[in-house]
């Protein structure tokens, strides 16, 4: 499948469960997958100039992704609210801002996303990351670098 041109969410996936592949996304103006209380299987994805975040994964969302080729966009990846992720294979370049983890609602804590053989090439900042959060690139845990109440205002502008 191909979403293009769209002004708002491409995909919204609340409380699912399941499968998704091969698809693209071209000028998406807000996301282009957003789940929320969702535990899915993500592979070959790609996306171009997509205007806030590629993959939003939030509300305890248990996600696993694998092939992810993102160019030209906002945010690649966020994570928030107890949402644990798993990333593999993938290609940033040109996205302001890879990999974001944070959160939103104060009563969800303790969201974890680990990447594994992935490529980052022309960013404003590699990852923004708050307490109660884990990052781990190549299983090296990266340092908190943002207050969240910074990361909310970088990632909701």
């Amino acid at each position: 499948s191909h979403f293009f041109n769209i002004d708002s969410d491409a995909i919204d996936f609340d409380y699912s469960i399941g499968k998704i592949n091969n698809i693209s996304f071209e000028n998406i103006s807000d996301d282009a997958l957003d789940f929320s209380g969702s535990k899915v299987e993500v592979q070959n994805i790609s996306a171009n100039k997509v205007g806030d975040k590629v993959i939003s994964a939030g509300e305890n969302s248990q996600l696993n992704i694998d092939n992810l080729e993102i160019y030209s966009s906002f945010i690649g990846v966020a994570n928030k609210d107890g949402s644990k992720l798993t990333l593999k294979n993938a290609n940033f370049d040109y996205v302001k801002i890879p990999l974001a983890s944070y959160t939103k609602k104060n009563f969800y804590k303790n969201s974890y996303m680990n990447v594994v053989d992935s490529t980052f090439k022309n960013y404003e900042s590699k990852y923004v990351l708050s307490k109660d959060s884990i990052i781990k690139v190549n299983n090296k845990k990266l340092k908190k670098n943002r207050k969240n109440k910074d990361v909310l205002k970088i990632v909701y502008k």
